[in-house]
């Protein structure tokens, strides 16, 4: 049973090739060859150990496409294996993992995941009973309504992977007064898929318990679940699929880390690209309906995928070009705020890559266009999404300054700004900051794995500017930038114990002296090398000017 999950699971990301982009078909040519690694693997184990049951290592191994006891060398492939074994390091809304030998041992945390598991494993005959045994469950450890009522108002908007009259219908299905009748003999594939996204909705929003969200649990109880859901990307339910991954990669962006969140979109939108929903207009006219829930699973993946390009400063999955811009069109009629305005400068930050070349006052002149529609956003956009447009500013500052240019840029000056508009820059990164100090003290925030690398990039933006002015004679900023420093050093303390990376940030922001622009050489700083390239360039690029 296990093996024919898992050859589905494979197989069905790998169909419609053909009519990918070259980056697909290449990313699906990479699964083909891990498939028949895998296959020859467990064909080989079963005629010496017979058709039994695999242990948790073995199965995690197989998972891996591996033997037992063996690791993946960094340099392997990246594919589903990859992303189905990260999940083997969470427990997801659980407290930390109990160790063998405690009293408590036998008392496991409340895990939504796991209650997705039961469901997910359970035969079709016996799914409406298991649905009403999870929604028990469920109520008993977690306030439903607000945690359904933040994803909607927090989440949703943010990445509209689908109408939020949809996704309340999904959960009142589930979870409301109109739960499954236990006297169902059998459910569809969409109902399975509506379980299973009504589910990842809680665990995305649900408050954090504990210190920490990892613990060990076995990888085969947790890659039969997701196999099974990747397994249904039949052409036949194809939507109510595509909703379950996207889901999935939305949980992974808030709950899980940047691996294993970059893993699983690279799969969504691989699949979404060999299912021809990025060409719309070249494909055979659909539905109405089937037209804009495709819309908006593209346009989900692709903000997602150029936000992670930018602050990154990594190449997107796939070129605007290549993309319908139906999709785009269709994605300004959804009325979904924020996401809808904050489209087209995602669109323009990914744009800005394709123009390194040009002199900086062609960037300048970008960055106070941008500013003259910053109020009219501000007054579509709603309050509790206020602040994404501070985010906004503070990320097109960081690509317009420190954009990698051919030749380089005069390090002396990071744009040909006035003195004015760059305090107004230290401002508008001081308040973000702020608002992040804030939204850190409430129990219920929700924060995604992007923000220790943000956090970080503006900090050394505002040291590039604080020693740009400094050299001008203008010492008015010296307060603003002390505000910056403390602040980058203390919210990433909130992050440490669930996004490791946050570790080696603070440490380096803790040993630079912005204020006094005595940087130390980058050989003092240890955590140097374990920071991301774009990172390490913004840092040397601080220390060289903060030296000139």
């Amino acid at each position: 049973m296990k093996a024919a999950l898992h050859r589905s699971a494979y197989h069905s990301l790998a169909t419609h090739a053909r009519g990918a982009t070259d980056a697909s078909r290449s990313y699906i040519r990479s699964l083909k060859r891990s498939i028949e690694y895998l296959e020859a693997q467990k064909a080989k184990r079963q005629r010496k150990d017979g058709p039994e049951s695999l242990s948790s290592d073995s199965a995690q191994a197989q998972l891996q496409g591996q033997p037992a006891g063996r690791r993946m060398s960094s340099t392997a492939n990246i594919s589903l294996k990859d992303a189905l074994a990260d999940f083997g390091h969470f427990g997801l809304n659980s407290s930390p993992a109990q160790q063998p030998g405690t009293s408590s041992h036998d008392q496991q945390a409340f895990s939504i995941w796991s209650l997705i598991k039961k469901v997910m494993r359970s035969p079709e005959q016996n799914l409406a009973t298991g649905v009403l045994d999870l929604r028990g469950d469920i109520l008993a450890h977690i306030d439903v309504g607000g945690t359904f009522n933040r994803y909607l108002d927090e989440v949703l908007p943010r990445h509209p992977f689908m109408s939020r009259a949809s996704l309340t219908k999904q959960y009142e299905h589930v979870l409301g007064s109109e739960a499954f009748d236990a006297s169902v003999a059998s459910l569809d594939t969409g109902r399975k898929h509506t379980v299973f996204i009504t589910c990842l909705v809680l665990s995305t929003s649900c408050p954090r318990q504990g210190r920490s969200m990892r613990s060990n649990l076995a990888g085969s109880d947790l890659s039969t679940c997701a196999a099974d859901m990747l397994s249904q990307l039949a052409e036949s339910d194809t939507i109510h699929a595509m909703q379950a991954l996207i889901a999935l990669v939305i949980f992974a962006y808030y709950r899980l880390d940047l691996q294993s969140m970059t893993y699983l979109l690279a799969i969504a939108m691989s699949r979404a690209i060999s299912a021809g929903y990025h060409q719309l207009s070249l494909k055979s006219n659909p539905s109405a309906p089937d037209r804009l829930d495709q819309a908006q699973l593209v346009a989900t993946l692709y903000m997602l995928d150029r936000t992670v390009s930018s602050v990154m400063d990594r190449p997107p999955a796939i070129d605007d070009k290549d993309i319908s811009e139906q999709i785009f069109e269709s994605m300004r009629t959804m009325s979904m705020q924020p996401a809808d305005s904050l489209m087209e400068d995602i669109r323009l930050l990914a744009s800005l890559r394709r123009k390194r070349s040009q002199p900086q006052i062609f960037f300048t002149s970008i960055y106070r266009a941008w500013l003259g529609t910053y109020t009219e956003k501000a007054a579509f956009i709603p309050t509790n999404a206020r602040s994404d447009l501070l985010r906004l500013k503070c990320r097109l500052l960081v690509t317009l300054i420190h954009l990698p240019k051919h030749p380089p840029m005069d390090e002396s000056r990071p744009l040909a700004l006035e003195s004015a508009e760059l305090h107004d820059a230290m401002q508008t990164c001081l308040k973000w900051l702020q608002h992040l100090e804030v939204v850190f003290d409430m129990d219920d925030h929700i924060f995604d794995v992007l923000l220790p690398f943000e956090i970080t990039s503006v900090a050394l933006l505002c040291g590039s500017i604080y020693s740009d002015l400094r050299k001008r004679g203008d010492m008015n900023a010296m307060r603003t930038m002390k505000d910056i420093h403390v602040l980058s050093i203390s919210l990433p303390s909130f992050l440490t114990s669930v996004l490791l990376e946050a570790t080696s940030m603070r440490r380096v922001l803790s040993k630079l002296a912005f204020v006094d622009l005595q940087p130390p050489c980058l050989d003092a700083l240890q955590d140097y090398e374990s920071l991301p390239r774009k990172l390490q360039d913004m840092l040397g690029s601080y220390i060289a000017m903060a030296k000139a």
